[in-house]
């Protein structure tokens, strides 16, 4: 139950509530903006590690995203 500092259980239960059609849209956010997201956040732990700027458009290319 603390995974993700304690958040866990709510990301599944509002999950199990939209499969179930027992909640609706609101406060769910797209996938795109949630994968760009993540993306941004493994982009800054590489820049955080290595000591440099990473261009987010380098990154996805280097991914093999774009």
């Amino acid at each position: 139950t603390d995974g993700h500092g304690g958040g866990d259980p709510g990301l599944v239960n509002t999950l199990y509530e939209y499969i179930t059609n027992n909640r609706s849209g609101d406060g769910l956010s797209e996938i795109g903006i949630s994968t760009k997201n993540h993306l941004i956040s493994f982009a800054a732990e590489k820049s955080r590690v290595e000591g440099k700027i990473v261009n987010i458009t380098g990154f996805e290319q280097e991914l093999g995203l774009k």
